[in-house]
């Protein structure tokens, strides 16, 4: 589960974004990728290096951000493991 939480003042948007392409904004806290209990699937990238980041946008426009690099490494099934 992906999940940015917040503090301070009132948030109006939690943007969310793989290598800098936004993916899903929520509106609502709890802040979560996809949805509340949703998941996020590592499925639809590519195996290596990526960067996944949120974007926390408050009622008066202040904007601050996190980010995380990390590695995708995504087996197929029935794959030969050797």
């Amino acid at each position: 589960m992906w999940t940015a939480q917040t503090s301070g003042g009132t948030t109006s948007e939690v943007d969310f974004f793989v290598d800098g392409i936004q993916k899903w904004t929520e509106y609502w806290p709890p802040y979560v990728f996809g949805g509340d209990d949703q998941f996020f699937d590592t499925a639809g990238l590519k195996n290596g290096s990526h960067t996944l980041m949120a974007r926390a946008i408050s009622s008066t426009g202040q904007v601050a951000t996190a980010s995380i690099a990390v590695t995708v490494n995504n087996i197929r099934k029935g794959a030969n493991r050797a």
